[in-house]
């Protein structure tokens, strides 16, 4: 009987397509699909260029979309390790949920190794393997279960992961190259970026866990040790 259940259960997972929107709350409606990134020549200087790539990234969307969480890869090296399995959750906002992002997700067992200049995390939920990334500062891999929603995107974690654990020298280094209309604050344990004056990221502390909102996409990531339960 588990076995026929299971793929019920996973399917509660799949969803497709991607949201985003131009204000931290409440959550809007901007739906778009995903598109590949939009290569910018210029032979401008440095900060140019990452403008420019920026305004390529937001091009062709909705009016409303005005600023998305941008992509961004602080040093690798100057990451944490972590000693042990990591239970992940997701969660998406009703919003979010009504534009088609999965509402009932398992948590996740994770596996994340941080080694020398490249990060792997390999995620599974009632016994199956879902998710299997390896990225480098330049390159990024990863094989998915069929149903693993869109949502979830391997470029994305390796941000979101990266803005809650790495330092915030390394973060502000990466963000100063990669997108200079970016404000990273910090007051206490809560990290909260901004870009373009709006509130995209917020990384804070809740007992075990460390908990990351993206306010563009409506979805929350809650990270722990499993041995927290």
């Amino acid at each position: 009987m588990k076995r026929l259940l299971l793929p019920a259960v996973l399917a509660t997972i799949l969803a497709a397509g991607c949201a985003q929107n131009s204000t931290p709350a409440p959550y809007g409606s901007c739906a778009t699909q995903p598109s590949k990134p939009q290569a910018v020549r210029t032979s401008a200087a440095p900060e140019l260029k990452a403008k420019a790539q920026a305004a390529a990234d937001d091009a062709g969307k909705p009016a409303s979309c005005i600023v998305a969480a941008p992509l961004f890869r602080p040093d690798f090296r100057a990451g944490v390790r972590f000693d042990e399995t990591q239970r992940m959750r997701f969660s998406f906002s009703k919003e979010a949920v009504s534009e088609g992002a999965p509402e009932q997700i398992p948590d996740f067992s994770a596996s994340i190794i941080v080694k020398g200049d490249s990060i792997s995390a390999s995620l599974s939920a009632l016994n199956t393997p879902f998710w299997r990334i390896s990225a480098t500062p330049s390159t990024t891999a990863e094989s998915r279960h069929p149903l693993l929603s869109s949502r979830f995107r391997a470029k994305d974690l390796i941000r979101d992961l990266t803005f809650m654990y790495w330092p915030v020298d390394s973060i502000r280094a990466s963000l100063a190259k990669t997108c200079p209309d970016c404000t990273l604050s910090v007051s206490g344990s809560t990290r909260t970026l901004a870009r373009s004056g709006q509130r995209v990221l917020e990384s804070s502390t809740r007992g075990d866990a460390t908990v990351l909102r993206n306010y563009p996409e409506g979805y929350e990531l809650s990270i722990e040790p499993e041995s927290a339960r």
